[in-house]
C-alpha cells in the first residue's frame, strides 16, 4: 500500500486549522468554566460591588451617620460637605479623595454614577464609595492574592496557548524531520555508490517529486557504474589476452638472441644479439608492469614483511643514484625523523612505487639541477616529499598524471614514457593506505609529489 501524498500548502493549511480549532476549543472551554464559577458562587460579576452599593443607598442617604460597617462588602469610602467639600469621614486614600473632589467639582450637584466611584446625596453630604468593576474571588483570602481573576485567566490562556503551538509545531517538525532523514538515507547511499537500496517514498507530493528524481539518478547512476565495471572488465581482459600473446614471440626473440650471442663468435653479431636481449627485457618489465597496472585493487595482494625504515631509505638513495647514471643531477636526501622506525610493507612493491616517482622527477630535471627527497612526520602520518628543479605540472597534469597511460608527451615515443609509472605507484601506496598528492612547489614552482602513508610505530 503506497503512502499517502498531500502537498506542501495542504499541510501547512491542516496544521493551521488545526492550531485554529485548538484555539477556539480552549476558548469555549475556558468561557464555560468561567461561567461554572459564577454559578457556583466562586467568582462574583463585574458589577456586584455596585449591585450590594444600590441595596444600601437608602440606608445610607438616611443615616444619622456614615459609618463603615454601612458600606458594603469592605469598600472604601469618604464622606464629604457639601459646602466646603471637607473630609468628615471615611478610609479612602488621600489620592482618591483629591481625585472625588475634582469629580464633584465638575458635576455640580448632580447625583450620578461615576467610572469606579459611587455618589450617594445625603441632606448636608455627599458620600462617595468605591468599587471594582471587575470579576472578583467570593474568597476574601483569593481576593486579595487574586484581586482580578480575569487577568490570571488570561495569563492561564495564553501559556496554554503557547503550549498548543509548542505541541503541534513539534509534531510538525517531526514529520518534516522524517521526511529529510529518507533524502539523506538516498543521498548518503548515492554518495557511497551503495546503490542497492529500496525505493524511498514520502507522504509530502513536493518532496516526492524530488525523490523520484534522486530515484531515477540512483537507477542511472547504477546503470552507468554496471557498464562501466563491464567495459573495464572486458579491457582487463582483453589487456591480459594481449600480454599473453606478446609473451610467445618475446619468449622466442629472446632465445634465438641467446643462442646467437653464443655461437656467434663475429663481435658485430655479438653486439647485435646483447641489443636485441636488452630490449626484449625491457618489453618483458613492460609487459608485466602492465599486468600489474591493469589487476583489480580486490586482487592485488601485498606480500608484507616488517623491515627497517632506515634500511628502506638508504635503498631507494642508492636505486636513486643508480637511476641518474651518467647526468649531471644530485640526490639530497633529508629525514627529520629523530625516532628508530620499522614498518610492514611490501618492500620490493613500495620500493617501485618509489622509484617510478623519483624517476619521473629525474626525466623531467635539467642537467646541473637536484632532486630533493624529504621525509616528515605528520601525526599519524608519514610524508615522503619528492621534489624536483625541472618545469613542475600543467594543470592538466595535477589532475591526470595518475591516470593510467597519461602522458604529457602525446606521442610517448620519445621518451620511452607510456604513463604508466605514476598510476603503477599510486595503485602500491593506495594498497598501503596512503595516498598521493601531485603538486607543484610553491617556491620553485617546479614537480613536488608527496607521498603519504599511515604510521605505525
Amino acid at each position: 500500500m503506497g503512502v499517502k501524498k498531500i502537498s506542501i500548502q495542504a499541510y501547512i493549511t491542516r496544521f493551521v486549522v488545526k492550531i485554529g480549532l485548538a484555539v477556539v476549543m480552549f476558548l469555549l472551554v475556558s468561557i464555560v468554566a468561567f461561567t461554572q464559577l459564577m454559578k457556583m458562587g466562586i467568582l462574583l460579576p463585574s458589577n456586584y460591588s455596585e449591585q450590594l452599593i444600590k441595596k444600601a443607598e437608602t440606608k445610607i442617604s438616611e443615616a444619622h451617620k456614615v459609618t463603615a460597617n454601612l458600606i458594603p462588602n469592605n469598600l472604601s469610602y469618604v464622606v464629604l460637605k457639601k459646602q466646603n467639600l471637607n473630609v468628615v469621614s471615611g478610609n479612602m486614600k488621600k489620592a482618591e479623595i483629591q481625585k472625588v473632589k475634582k469629580i464633584i467639582s465638575n458635576d455640580g450637584i448632580r447625583m450620578a454614577r461615576y467610572s469606579g466611584f459611587y455618589v450617594i446625596k445625603r441632606a448636608n453630604e455627599y458620600c462617595i464609595i468605591k468599587y471594582y468593576i471587575a470579576v472578583q474571588f467570593s474568597n476574601t483570602e483569593l481576593r486579595r492574592f487574586l484581586p482580578y481573576p480575569e487577568g490570571a485567566f488570561a495569563i492561564l490562556y495564553i501559556l496554554c496557548l503557547i503550549g498548543i503551538l509548542y505541541m503541534f509545531t513539534k509534531q510538525f517538525s517531526a514529520k518534516m524531520k522524517q521526511e529529510l532523514d529518507k533524502f539523506r538515507f538516498v543521498t548518503e547511499r548515492i554518495e557511497k555508490q551503495e546503490l542497492d537500496f529500496k525505493e524511498q517514498s514520502v507522504s509530502v507530493l513536493e518532496y516526492q517529486r524530488v525523490m523520484d528524481s534522486l530515484n531515477s539518478l540512483r537507477i542511472s547512476l547504477k546503470n552507468s557504474l554496471e557498464v562501466q565495471f563491464e567495459q573495464e572488465k572486458n579491457k582487463r581482459e582483453q589487456i591480459s589476452a594481449l600480454v599473453h600473446d606478446i609473451k610467445i614471440p618475446i619468449t622466442i626473440i629472446r632465445g634465438n638472441a641467446e643462442l646467437l650471442s653464443l655461437t656467434q663468435k663475429d663481435e658485430t653479431s655479438f653486439v647485435y644479439s646483447s641489443e636485441i636481449m636488452d630490449a626484449t627485457k625491457q618489453v618483458e618489465e613492460y609487459v608485466k608492469l602492465l599486468m600489474e597496472t591493469t589487476n583489480d585493487n580486490d586482487n592485488f595482494v601485498l606480500q608484507l614483511e616488517e623491515s627497517s625504515f632506515k634500511d628502506f631509505l638508504a635503498t631507494i638513495e642508492k636505486k636513486a643514484i643508480a637511476a641518474i647514471g651518467s647526468k649531471n643531477i644530485k640526490i639530497v636526501l633529508e629525514n627529520t625523523l629523530k625516532e628508530q622506525l620499522s614498518w610492514k610493507i611490501d618492500s620490493n612493491l613500495m620500493e617501485r612505487a618509489f622509484m617510478n616517482i623519483i624517476m619521473n622527477g629525474i626525466e623531467h630535471t635539467p642537467e646541473g639541477k637536484k632532486i630533493s627527497l624529504r621525509v616528515v612526520s605528520e601525526g599519524d602520518w608519514l610524508s615522503f616529499i619528492v621534489t624536483d628543479e625541472g618545469d613542475g605540472f600543467s594543470e592538466e597534469a595535477m589532475l591526470k598524471a595518475k591516470e593510467m597511460f597519461y602522458t604529457k608527451d602525446k606521442s610517448r615515443s620519445r621518451t620511452g614514457h607510456y604513463g604508466i609509472g605514476l598510476a603503477f605507484a599510486n595503485k602500491i601506496i593506495k594498497a598501503h593506505g596512503g595516498k598521493i598528492v601531485i603538486e607543484n612547489d610553491e617556491a620553485l614552482g617546479s614537480g613536488k609529489v608527496t607521498i603519504r602513508l599511515p604510521l605505525i610505530r
